[in-house]
């Protein structure tokens, strides 16, 4: 009897056998790999780009710019050394990787989501709800942690927390109203650059229909093989 850890190994085993395991193998380590990679580079840039430039140290030296990059991707290493260790206190991975998914993941989208759909959502908005939606999420944890709140399980704990981060996070996505730019002037290499406020995406009748299409697919793949 394999654990839901073990459930991956297992299955190649059974499925590939002894001459397609070791590539089997590979294959798994480079897409773990590559995804390693993706986060932690997109981990580098937004904090480098779209944080430490633009709200903390604007105008400095390229190189300055890359070291900083380079200091991030070292915290972004030890952060996920932080976080492998603290996979202990959960019974299997899947606790842990539903619980990382209700925090971030589900706020996150919920700001995505309002920023196509609603144009009343600004980025100080999509901050506020996302921060909102993360906190909300996390309290609910503790609560379920520390016994006041008693739901069952912590797999059903992080299926309501998901619930309720992106509820609260697309709520206040909409709901804030910050400063508003419409316009805005960039000095960059001696040059003015007008950037303007991006409006949500239009809803076509083709873009309904693709999503529609989409959902059904994926509607009837889960009854076929559930």
């Amino acid at each position: 009897m394999a654990s839901f850890d073990e459930t991956m190994m297992k299955l190649m085993s059974f499925a590939f056998g002894p001459t397609l395991l070791t590539l089997g193998t590979a294959a798994l380590i480079a897409s773990l790999m590559a995804g390693l990679a993706g986060n932690v580079s997109g981990f580098s840039a937004l904090w480098t780009e779209e944080i430490y430039r633009c709200h903390l140290r604007n105008g400095r030296s390229e190189q300055h710019y890359i070291r900083i990059g380079r200091a991030a991707v070292l915290a972004c290493f030890l952060l996920a050394q932080v976080a492998a260790y603290a996979t202990v206190c959960f019974d299997d991975l899947m606790e842990f990787l539903q619980l990382i998914v209700a925090l971030f993941y589900a706020p996150m989208f919920a700001a995505v989501l309002a920023g196509v759909c609603s144009r009343r959502t600004t980025e100080q908005g999509a901050s506020a709800g996302t921060s909102l939606g993360v906190f909300a999420a996390l309290t609910l944890q503790v609560s379920f942690w520390m016994g006041y709140v008693h739901i069952g399980s912590q797999m059903a704990v992080n299926f309501y927390a998901a619930i309720l981060s992106f509820t609260i996070a697309i709520v206040g996505c909409v709901a804030y109203r910050g400063r508003k730019q419409e316009k805005r002037e960039i000095e960059q290499n001696g040059l003015v650059l007008e950037a303007y406020q991006l409006h949500a995406i239009r809803i076509t009748p083709s873009l309904a229909a693709l999503s529609v299409t989409l959902l059904a697919l994926c509607l009837f793949l889960n009854v076929l093989w559930w």
